[in-house]
């Protein structure tokens, strides 16, 4: 075993034993924290089925807007490649006047069906294969939000990545935060294989970056993105959630909504001074996501 971010093949500790259902799949990884990187990562380091994913994103996030703040000089001629691209948000709010120029790639065919019908050039495919079957397609831009803690061969999506970019290209990625004030409530079932299969550290993303020829020109992280109410309703809701009391939050539940706040409003008065404390505590903490705008290394 080694870590598939920095290579090391010593230094690891257990962090937890994930055994456990989500969304009908049967988890059984095993989470190591590597300490030459400070990345922690699954074992095995296999991804799920490309039916896991077939579901919808965020119409915003913040990194959208960062990147039309750093970006925009774009013209007519500059091809984009959004992986990960679901219905097309993101493309949608680019200030681009040629949507022939923008492409996506994502294995949720509903999505992407939805994404060509805005004029765009979408794909349902993986990126080798879209890469097979347009040898001579480069980009001034590749972006993919939210996707990298997903794959299960870094090293062989950059390597791509690499080949498929001008001269002068760029990447635009986002990752969870690992500074993010939500880990003070708790960590959602989102984050745990096979969903995501790496929980990325700032000096393992440079570490990574580095040693895939990439240089990072620009890194941000979200700012605070919890309040102390929204702070104190996730508490509550981890807190339930570990004791195994999910009906609270279950949309699809005969119980009425009425019910369902008379029993969490206790609980909402009992944590308030703990969530309070925690809150202030982490007052210096982020938000969701990292913000990384990569280029290509001179390679001699």
């Amino acid at each position: 075993m080694k870590c598939p971010i920095c290579l090391s093949n010593s230094n690891f500790k257990l962090i937890q034993e994930p055994n456990y259902n989500l969304f009908n799949y049967h988890l059984n990884y095993t989470m190591y924290g590597c300490g030459s990187c400070d990345t922690a990562f699954a074992h095995p380091f296999k991804s799920a089925q490309s039916d896991f994913y077939d579901y919808t994103v965020p119409d915003w996030r913040w990194e959208f807007g960062e990147f039309i703040n750093d970006f925009n000089h774009i013209d007519e001629h500059t091809k984009i490649l959004e992986i990960g691209c679901n219905r097309g948000n993101f493309l949608e709010q680019i200030k681009h006047k040629n949507r022939k120029n923008l492409y996506g790639l994502d294995f949720n065919q509903e999505a992407i069906a939805k994404a060509r019908s805005k004029g765009f050039n979408c794909y349902a495919t993986t990126l080798e294969s879209f890469q097979q079957q347009n040898p001579g397609l480069k980009f001034d831009i590749i972006c993919f939000f939210h996707v990298l803690e997903h794959l299960d061969q870094p090293e062989d999506f950059f390597n791509m990545l690499f080949g498929m970019l001008t001269k002068e290209g760029k990447i635009v990625f986002s990752v969870p935060n690992p500074n993010r004030i939500m880990l003070a409530c708790g960590r959602d079932s989102w984050d745990y294989p096979p969903n995501h299969l790496t929980r990325f550290s700032l000096p393992g993303i440079k570490q990574l970056l580095n040693r895939l020829n990439f240089t990072p020109v620009s890194i941000k992280a979200e700012p605070k993105d919890l309040t102390f109410l929204s702070f104190l309703s996730f508490s509550v809701y981890y807190f339930l959630h570990k004791i195994g009391i999910k009906w609270p939050y279950d949309t699809e539940s005969n119980i009425s909504k009425l019910k369902k706040i008379m029993f969490k409003l206790p609980l909402f008065i009992c944590l308030s001074p703990l969530s309070a404390i925690k809150y202030y505590k982490s007052r210096y903490k982020s938000g969701l996501a990292l913000y990384i705008v990569c280029e290509k290394k001179i390679v001699i």
